[in-house]
C-alpha cells in the first residue's frame, strides 16, 4: 500500500504537492494519505527509506523544503521530480509550470507585495479559501479533497489562458467605434476574457465547430453595442442574437440557453459590419 505522509493543518503547498503525486507518479493515485504533526516521523518510518511511502512538506526529506535556504516548496520540488521521472505532455507541462510557480510563490506570502493587496478581490483566491476551509470545515481530509477538485480545474483553466494568448497573438485586429478591436476563431471563452483584460475595447469570437459568435465589450455605457446589434439584425435573418440589458454583451448561442440557432455570419461579414458602424 503507499501512503502519503503530510503535515496537519493543511495548507495550499502540501494539498498542492499531494495532488501532484496523485495525479502524475504513476500507480500512486489511490495511495492513503495520512496527516501527522509537523517533522514527526510516522509510524517512526524515516522519510525516503521507504519507496511505498512519501512525505510531503514535513519531515526534511526529498519533498520538503524546511531545510532549505532556497525560494521553493514542496509543490515545486515534486514537479522537479515529475519533469525528470513521468513528464507530461507539453502542454499539461507548460500549465503545470505556471500554477507551480504560482503555489510557491503564494507559500512565501509574496501576495502581501501584490497591487491593493489587501483588497478583497484577493480573499476569493485558492490560497484564502484554503484558511477559511480548515475553519468551517474542521478536517483535513475534507479540506484536501474539496482543493484536489479545485486544482484540476485551475489546470484546465492555465490550459485555456495558455491557449488564448496564442489565439489572441494570431487575431484580426483593427480599428472601430469602439475603439481598438479584435476577431477570433475560437470557442475558447477565456479569449474572449483575456483580449478585454489586455485592453481591446471589442473583442469577438466565433466557434468554428457550432458556429455561434459571442461579442463583448468591457462594462462602459460608451461601449454600446446596440448599434451592432441593430445592423446584425438587418442582415441576419436566422442566427439567435440576444442583447445582454448591460449593453455590452451580444450573444449568439450561449451554454446558459441551449438550442439557439447559430449565425451564418462568417468572420469576414462580421468584420465588415463593425466597421461599417
Amino acid at each position: 500500500m503507499k501512503t502519503i505522509v503530510t503535515h496537519l493543518s493543511v495548507d495550499l503547498d502540501c494539498i498542492t504537492s499531494m495532488w501532484l503525486v496523485k495525479r502524475f507518479f504513476p500507480e500512486w493515485d489511490e495511495a492513503d494519505i495520512v496527516f501527522t504533526p509537523q517533522q514527526v516521523n510516522w509510524e517512526e518510518v524515516v522519510p525516503d527509506s521507504n519507496p511505498n511511502i512519501l512525505y510531503l512538506d514535513t519531515g526534511f526529506g526529498k519533498f520538503d523544503h524546511h531545510q532549505l535556504q532556497e525560494y521553493t516548496s514542496a509543490t515545486k520540488l515534486v514537479y522537479k521530480y515529475i519533469l525528470i521521472h513521468f513528464p507530461p505532455d507539453e502542454k499539461t507541462q507548460t500549465a503545470l509550470a505556471r500554477l507551480v510557480s504560482l503555489v510557491n510563490e503564494l507559500d512565501h506570502f509574496a501576495e502581501c507585495f501584490y497591487p491593493d493587496a489587501a483588497s478583497d478581490k484577493w480573499d476569493l483566491s485558492l490560497v484564502q479559501q484554503v484558511g477559511a476551509l480548515k475553519q468551517s470545515l474542521g478536517d483535513d481530509r475534507k479540506v484536501m479533497e474539496i482543493v484536489f477538485t479545485l486544482l484540476d480545474a485551475h489546470l484546465q483553466l492555465f490550459k485555456n489562458k495558455i491557449k488564448a494568448e496564442k489565439e489572441i497573438k494570431d487575431g484580426y485586429v483593427f480599428q472601430s467605434k469602439w475603439g481598438k478591436t479584435l476577431i477570433m476563431n475560437t470557442r475558447n471563452d477565456e479569449a474572449l476574457r483575456l483580449a478585454q483584460k489586455l485592453g481591446f475595447q471589442l473583442v469577438a469570437i466565433k466557434d468554428p465547430d457550432k458556429g455561434g459568435i459571442r461579442i463583448k465589450t468591457p462594462p462602459k455605457k460608451e461601449l454600446d453595442l446596440t448599434p451592432l446589434y441593430e445592423e446584425i439584425m438587418k442582415k441576419d435573418r436566422k442566427g439567435s442574437w440576444f442583447l445582454h440589458i448591460g449593453r455590452n454583451m451580444l450573444l449568439n448561442g450561449s451554454s446558459k440557453k441551449p438550442g439557439q440557432v447559430p449565425s451564418p455570419l462568417t468572420l469576414k461579414q462580421l468584420i465588415e459590419i463593425i466597421k461599417e458602424i
